[in-house]
């Protein structure tokens, strides 16, 4: 009886003891991640919120640290208008071991000039390795080539609470997985306030990803001019939205961008959004979500696609039903036990405790 509580004590201490750590990017006349360093623990997860106009995450190297890290983890430009207060975009990443995670923002100078990085697990001064001196080989290091911008927004807090998309074994974030910051979002800084929905010189076309039920891209093609911000907005259950290639539909184009998983469900308001900037209005994008079969489903999106030629968007879709299922399968490998958490990815805390109280109380069900 005892060991069976006992049993019962250690499945709910994990759920109890990871953390989600807060942290603000960027801010009113601030070039920084706020806080700019933490210590975590293996399953906390870091959340960044990101602030007016225009800023990313993207994991570098202590040796370069305004390069971004081949395989590395990458938010992608998050355009945010200066008065919005609501619905900021999020980004998260998972905390797999204590080994320092280094990070920058991709915005133009923002790293080399500003020594906008951020660390966790950072050694503590004097140590070479230390966030201070991570902060200072940024300052001068070589400068990205992204357009400028500045910043808005609320302190950052650390909250004890389970942590809503961490899975024992998963890669919900697509962290080992590479993206091309500059060929996906060159331009998108001059969209700050229309990737917003308000004033601004391209148009905003917002694409919903998934659904209850629903393994779609809705609209699941579009016509966009240069400049112009797609916005991936991501409901239940965990999707992604994956540059290709007609020819090969349900497998990553190399050097393409890759929103990661996005865990969520339903309920909103605060959906995880991805955007994409049009750089060119003659090139069609090709784009599928990598979780599972669900490329081999259908679930494929377009941008620009010239429906007079044979490469149309029922062409690309068709090919993608045709896939190979190992195309997509690194997906259903890196999130497989995620799903069954998409339900409480985007509320956070209070649906984990109850998530957590119904596994507990089915154990302690079995030990009676």
């Amino acid at each position: 009886m005892f060991a069976r509580l006992f049993a019962v004590a250690a499945l709910a201490a994990p759920l109890a003891s990871a953390a989600i750590i807060d942290v603000f990017v960027g801010g009113t006349g601030k070039l920084e991640f706020t806080p700019n360093s933490v210590s975590a623990n293996v399953g906390d997860s870091i959340r960044f919120t990101f602030g007016a106009k225009n800023h990313t995450v993207t994991q570098s190297t202590f040796a370069s640290p305004c390069s971004p890290m081949p395989g590395g983890f990458f938010s992608g430009f998050m355009p945010v208008a200066a008065d919005q207060t609501e619905d900021l975009p999020q980004f998260w990443i998972p905390v797999k071991d204590t080994k320092p995670i280094w990070a920058y923002c991709q915005q133009a100078t923002h790293c080399s000039s500003a020594g906008m990085v951020f660390a966790v697990n950072a050694p503590a001064d004097p140590d070479p390795k230390s966030f201070n001196n991570f902060k200072a080989l940024a300052t001068g290091s070589a400068t990205p080539a992204v357009s400028a911008s500045t910043s808005v927004g609320p302190v950052a807090t650390t909250t004890a609470a389970a942590d809503p998309n961490a899975a024992a074994g998963s890669d919900p974030y697509n962290y080992g997985a590479t993206s091309d910051a500059s060929a996906a979002t060159s331009t998108v800084s001059a969209n700050n306030a229309a990737a917003t929905g308000v004033t601004g010189s391209g148009t905003v076309h917002q694409v919903i990803v998934g659904g209850t039920g629903q393994l779609t891209f809705s609209p699941d093609h579009i016509t966009a001019a240069e400049g112009d911000v797609v916005q991936f907005v991501f409901h239940a259950k965990n999707h992604t939205a994956t540059q290709s290639t007609f020819k090969s539909p349900c497998s990553p184009l190399a050097g393409g961008f890759d929103s990661g998983f996005m865990p969520s469900d339903d309920v909103g308001p605060n959906f995880p959004t991805y955007s994409y900037t049009v750089t060119n209005a003659s090139a069609p994008v090709w784009v599928y979500c990598k979780q599972g079969n669900h490329c081999q489903s259908g679930m494929v999106f377009a941008i620009n696609t010239n429906e007079s030629s044979a490469n149309t968007f029922a062409a690309y879709q068709a090919n993608a039903k045709g896939a190979s299922a190992s195309a997509s399968a690194t997906g259903s490998a890196a999130s497989a036990t995620v799903t069954a958490n998409s339900a409480i990815s985007a509320v956070g805390g209070s649906k984990a405790v109850v998530v957590a109280l119904t596994v507990v109380s089915a154990v302690f069900a079995l030990a009676l």
